[in-house]
């Protein structure tokens, strides 16, 4: 029984990364260039970050703070990542039900999907252990008894995350099967774990400085406070046997206790965990809309009742609002910090407007939305509408979502650089060009590579291959462009509010002829998805 599970876990793991873009070779071939790329740039982050620790750390005898570090950082985005899916997987899995009406033992069930949690924090731990010991293999020599005890200390070290994960990952499950505006409550969880992973990062390099200078204070702490790391980092500094076996009881019991205490109690805890609220009917007048206002509305309500859709498809709308008021607060300050030329006649209000447009491009609120019909795509198939008018739908939903933060960001910009008309224009049509453009381009991309065949919407909105298209054709068709204006068009001392202003026409051009081509024979594509 714990095998067939492990088997259906294992596909579905695997299906959430291997079939994006359906079955097209050359989509899954562009897909996984730009995975390996993607962890290259973060394998060379990260080792020029540990690249800086290593020499002075051994030469100040400090080489056990160097593991302790590593391990302390992959802890940290181990329980971060994990808390999340351990919410999903273990207590609000859309097999609940399902498993609960089979005669499957509790701890088969448990087994499984903590096999999957494993295999998350695996792969962190894979992200920060391994450019960590090429960067130790590259300055120092390496003895066989090193490398397995290494290797035995990070192996154990998803097992010391996994009963934090599934406790605080119970207790988010719990307190959001308590409270009215669960969608609310989930998403201010997604930004408070989003705003911990780049304090985790900034933290990092900035203690990079100080553990370099004087490293002795931070080696006291963690001695002090965190036996665990220090046990870690001292049995493969010392190659220490004994703190080694003592490490590995640290990370075992827990694990073990908690293991069975769930898997005693794993299904009244799934049932308690269900949400049991409901709310109550209040009868009021309906107002009748037409097919057009009343789809947009149902596409704007299912993006705001989604978390996970929020976070991943908007975050940059929240991130464009943040740097507008940073930048109008500090924007000498953060001009004097980039590295640009100092002749270069540009005004910090229009790096301003450029950074607002990337943001706007990384909304990619359209491009999931045809999938994510999924098994309901009879329903929109069906009704008497045409597919142009869902087409409308879906491209306006994105629109207005985006628009108050453009509008509000473009105000900002205005209030605090515009010296002109010309320059009030550029900060307010240039990022609404952008949404539109962005909005067009990403349902055109979902048209070309629909994927209906998710179980978690999730893997719909984050990997699917038509989002990976949009964010890929907004960088390459909107800032590449943009950038040049700005730096070519300011270094030959043309008029640059008009370059820009030409480019929002550029822009609105583009996103009118991929429309064009989108609503042409619209009714026979959308019924032959």
């Amino acid at each position: 029984m714990l095998k067939s599970l492990l088997k259906v876990r294992l596909a579905s793991f695997r299906r959430s990364f291997v079939q994006v873009g359906g079955n097209k070779k050359s989509v899954k071939i562009v897909m996984s260039v730009i995975l390996i790329y993607a962890l290259v740039s973060m394998f060379f982050s990260i080792g020029a970050m540990y690249y800086q620790l290593c020499a002075p750390l051994c030469s100040s005898e400090l080489l056990w703070l160097y593991f302790a570090v590593v391990a302390i950082s992959s802890f940290n985005m181990c329980l971060i990542g994990s808390v999340i899916a351990a919410d999903s997987m273990l207590f609000e899995a859309k097999d609940n039900e399902l498993l609960l009406s089979m005669p499957i033992p509790a701890k088969y069930v448990l087994a499984s999907r903590m096999s999957m949690l494993l295999l998350i924090n695996y792969a962190f731990v894979f992200l920060f252990a391994l450019p960590a010991g090429i960067v130790y293999l590259m300055q120092f020599p390496v003895s066989a008894v090193g490398a397995a005890i290494f290797a035995a200390a990070f192996l154990a070290l998803p097992f010391l995350v996994l009963p934090f994960s599934c406790f605080f990952g119970w207790l988010i499950a719990l307190a959001s099967s308590k409270v009215r505006r669960r969608s609310l409550f989930v998403l201010v969880y997604y930004l408070l774990i989003f705003v911990a992973c780049l304090a985790i990062y900034y933290t990092l390099n900035s203690y990079t400085f100080k553990i370099i200078s004087d490293g002795q204070p931070l080696a006291d702490a963690v001695k002090r406070t965190l036996p665990p790391f220090y046990l870690l980092g001292s049995a493969i500094a010392d190659k220490n046997l004994k703190n080694l076996l003592l490490y590995l009881v640290f990370a075992a019991v827990p694990f073990v206790l908690v293991t069975a205490l769930i898997s005693k109690n794993y299904y009244k805890v799934m049932m308690t965990s269900r949400r049991t609220l409901t709310k109550e009917y209040v009868e009021k007048d309906v107002k009748a809309l037409s097919s057009f206002w009343a789809l947009t509305k149902k596409e704007i309500s299912y993006f705001l009742s989604r978390p996970v859709y929020m976070m991943n498809a908007g975050i940059g709308l929240l991130i464009m609002l943040v740097f507008t008021i940073a930048a109008a607060l500090k924007g000498e300050s953060m001009l004097a910090s980039m590295s640009l030329p100092e002749d270069l006649p540009v005004s910090f209000g229009i790096i301003a407007c450029a950074v607002i447009c990337l943001c706007a491009s990384t909304a990619t609120i359209s491009a999931p939305s045809v999938s994510l019909e999924g098994k309901c795509l009879w329903i929109p198939k069906s009704v008497p509408v045409k597919a142009e008018v869902i087409f409308r739908s879906k491209i306006a939903a994105h629109i207005f979502i985006c628009l108050p933060f453009t509008v509000v960001s473009g105000a900002i910009c205005s209030a605090a650089f515009g010296k002109g008309s010309m320059d009030i224009a550029v900060f307010f049509l240039l990022p609404f060009s952008v949404v539109v453009f962005c909005a067009v381009l990403g349902l055109a991309a979902n048209m070309k590579f629909p994927k209906f065949d998710w179980i978690n919407e999730a893997v719909a909105i984050k990997q699917s291959a038509s989002v990976l298209v949009t964010i890929a054709g907004s960088f390459s068709a909107v800032l590449l462009p943009l950038f040049l204006i700005i730096f070519y068009g300011a270094s030959s001392g043309g008029g640059l509010n008009y370059l820009m202003l030409s480019f929002c026409a550029v822009l609105f051009a583009a996103a009118f002829g991929l429309y064009s081509l989108l609503k042409k024979d619209a009714d026979k594509k959308f019924k032959e998805l």
